[in-house]
């Protein structure tokens, strides 16, 4: 049987989250700016220690991510595994703010838009929750 859960960023688990997108366009909220950034992942424990590299754009309205880098992007964010999980997918604010503060965090480029698009995480919509917990469903927990 065909598992239904995914490690965070794993190939499937990009695949599953961009079938969710195709499948609830009207359950992504609309992105609060226009960015394009790239997300180095360090730590993982199901990528043999290699560096995950992601992006997430926002161009087309919607918070898309995908995986590999961008050639042209705003900024570049680096970070462990854990502190990745926690922005994505439990949406932990202040585990979010801890690991920025500690250093856990590293911002290359302009970040004044981040904050912006962050916060849509903190209060979203109804329907936006609905697709956050979607996708946590079909994350594995670690």
């Amino acid at each position: 049987m065909k598992s239904t859960q995914f490690p965070f960023l794993s190939p499937e688990w990009i695949d599953a989250v961009k079938e969710l997108r195709d499948t609830y366009p009207g359950e992504i909220p609309e992105a609060p700016v226009e960015i394009k950034f790239n997300i180095n992942v360090n730590d993982s424990p199901h990528h043999d220690g290699d560096t995950i590299e992601a992006h997430i754009d926002t161009s087309q309205g919607q918070m898309m991510i995908d995986s590999d880098h961008l050639e042209v992007a705003e900024l570049t964010i680096s970070l462990d595994y854990d502190v990745a999980k926690s922005m994505f997918i439990s949406r932990d604010p202040s585990k979010v703010m801890e690991a920025f503060f500690g250093g856990k965090i590293l911002v290359e480029g302009d970040a004044s838009k981040l904050p912006i698009l962050m916060a849509q995480n903190v209060n979203p919509t109804p329907e936006a929750m609905e697709l956050f917990q979607k996708i946590e469903a079909l994350t594995l927990d670690d």
